[in-house]
């Protein structure tokens, strides 16, 4: 057993600082006490933020200590948006503490409300006993509320304590002509990773509700809905679609199919992101497809294409389009990449 290291809160009066008889905590890293004491000690509200992360981040591994130190720092805190920033944070702290503080933040804050609902709807390890309260307490707030916005917060955090009435909740609202409580819905339907909700979102006739749809889905990595983005009426959530299949994790044979398609889409900048994903995936396979692209009429698409030919081959592409050449020896061309 190594020697404990007291720490004492500060509490500031008019620009000068004092000690309390009695310390907040024993803390065994001094690096955490010598961080929060600056924290106290800091005019700047903006560095005062920076302080919150950077003691969220070392005092991971240890949460009650973590707690202890977030509580206080609320305790003393007055500005709206470091105490958003301790909200975000203390969803890393002891979770059933937490929780309870959060939903004191829900209940009293203003501008820090949001932080704590999204930290809530985050937060993890929450004993079932609490979970059921804090359930409770959440479809009270969820009767009463008139803002669509907090709403639907309140619905996504819902979820993360009691899912099927969270779900419920989100399905009720998907169907509804409240645009905003649709969109949250779907974000319930991704955070609870429900399929059904989510193949019905990526139908929707919103091109909105179906974009969300596909975040959600890129974060839950189901390449079969991807897949079905990657059709699309809209070229811009087509492009996204092609953007989640390349940073996915997924096998790369899938992902080479995926991609290979992608690249007969009619929209240029479709295409362009296929071919910047090919070339980040180093899929040397798909060199050939590429070099029929080099010869593209769209200078953006045969631009992109000549520079991943190279890259992944080391060698000039066997022809190169005419506006290419053109547009490259007038130093007229700005490739996308």
């Amino acid at each position: 057993m190594g020697r404990k290291v007291v720490f004492k809160t500060y509490v500031r009066q008019k620009r000068s600082f004092k000690q309390p008889k009695t310390p907040l905590l024993d803390l065994p890293s001094s690096i955490v006490r010598e961080k929060t004491i600056k924290f106290f000690e800091e005019d700047d509200w903006l560095k005062r933020i920076d302080i919150v992360k950077e003691i969220g981040f070392i005092g991971i591994g240890r949460k009650n200590e973590l707690f202890l130190v977030l509580s206080e720092m609320l305790n003393w805190e007055k500005h709206p948006n470091v105490r958003a920033t301790i909200f975000d944070v203390l969803r890393f702290a002891e979770p059933n503490k937490s929780a309870l503080l959060l939903i004191s933040g829900i209940m009293n804050e203003d501008y820090a409300k949001l932080s704590a609902l999204e930290s809530l709807s985050k937060i993890k390890g929450v004993k079932l006993s609490l979970k059921e309260r804090i359930g409770s307490i959440l479809l009270d707030m969820i009767k009463k509320e008139t803002d669509s916005n907090l709403k639907g917060y309140l619905i996504l955090a819902l979820s993360n304590f009691n899912e099927r009435r969270g779900l419920k909740l989100a399905m009720d609202h998907f169907t509804s002509n409240n645009h905003e409580l649709r969109e949250f819905a779907v974000k319930t339907f991704g955070k609870t990773n429900y399929a059904k909700g989510l193949k019905l979102a990526i139908k929707d006739k919103h091109w909105a509700i179906r974009l969300i749809a596909l975040l959600e889905i890129e974060k839950l990595g189901k390449i079969k809905l991807l897949k079905r983005l990657l059709k699309d009426n809209e070229w811009y959530i087509r492009k996204m679609a092609v953007k989640a299949v390349g940073k996915g994790h997924f096998n790369i044979n899938k992902k080479k199919k995926l991609l290979k398609k992608a690249l007969k889409d009619k929209n240029p900048s479709v295409v362009s992101e296929a071919i910047r994903w090919i070339m980040k995936n180093n899929i040397y396979e798909l060199a050939d497809d590429l070099s029929e692209l080099c010869t593209h009429l769209n200078v953006e698409i045969s631009g992109n294409a000549i520079e991943a030919y190279k890259e992944l081959t080391g060698k000039e592409p066997p022809k190169k389009s005419l506006n290419y050449s053109w547009l490259n020896s007038h130093n007229n061309l700005n490739i996308y990449r």
